[in-house]
């Protein structure tokens, strides 16, 4: 009898053992299977952090390279502003004349005051045909070539004895000098192609002149947009958008 219950406890012990070996087996598996969920996730996680950083990282080089454009730009526009209203004589300026040539007569008007290189002399415009400017009184030094004929004052700060209003003050003029055309419209768009170094995608480059509506209408308002062309004409999100103001330097002689 005792040989026997031996036996039977050996045998319950036997299978005691096989049972928590299974049960560890089974322990191990889903050890197993959380793991290998966990690493995936965590890969999935860090897949999706490798394509964000790789977005941003497209996105922080492409505005990059289109400030670089708009600083281009608006350094251009800004050397465009300090010599508004200034030229140089293309042929020598001869006393007793009453006419002088500049290479290029394009910002003047009838009625700007100028000075001569170094002549103090302040003369008045009567009429201008080309690049030929008709001055009274007539020249009292002689200048050589390349000497600046720069306005002292200009009628745009006083509108033939009447106050300027938004379509015929400084800002105004500026902003026709730079796109070529006397427009009456007070905001005007300019639209060109850039294309990108980096990824050889193109761009629309976008500026916009506003005069400000403001007495003495001398501020140009100027607000730069970029964003991406995409096939078929259409444009993506903005890629940099900056705004700036810029005064000629003519807008500070002009008499109070």
């Amino acid at each position: 009898m005792l040989s026997k219950m031996r036996s039977n406890h050996h045998h319950q012990i036997r299978v005691l053992l096989r049972t928590s070996s299974r049960s560890q087996a089974g322990f191990a598996m889903i050890e197993v299977l959380v793991g290998m969920m966990i690493m995936t996730l965590f890969i999935g996680i860090s897949m999706q952090f490798m394509v964000y950083s790789s977005l941003l990282k497209a996105r922080s080089q492409q505005y990059a390279e289109a400030m670089t454009w708009i600083q281009q730009d608006l350094e251009q526009l800004k050397y465009q502003a300090t010599g508004y209203k200034s030229n140089v004589l293309k042929v020598a300026a001869t006393v007793a004349s009453s006419s002088i040539s500049l290479t290029s007569a394009q910002n003047f008007e009838v009625n700007d005051k100028v000075t001569i290189g170094a002549d103090s002399t302040v003369y008045t415009i009567s009429a201008i045909a080309g690049n030929t400017l008709t001055i009274a009184p007539a020249i009292t030094v002689a200048s050589p070539i390349n000497a600046p004929v720069v306005a002292s004052e200009s009628v745009r700060c006083n509108k033939l004895a009447t106050p300027a209003t938004i379509t015929t003050g400084i800002a105004d003029g500026f902003r026709d000098s730079i796109v070529g055309s006397d427009l009456s419209v007070t905001s005007s768009n300019t639209d060109t192609t850039k294309t990108s170094n980096l990824t050889n995608k193109k761009f629309r480059f976008r500026r916009t002149i506003s005069i400000a509506n403001i007495v003495p209408y001398n501020v140009s308002q100027i607000n730069y947009n970029v964003s991406e062309v995409y096939s078929g004409g259409s444009f993506g999100i903005s890629v940099a958008d900056v705004y700036a103001e810029i005064v000629p330097s003519i807008s500070f002689s002009c008499a109070e």
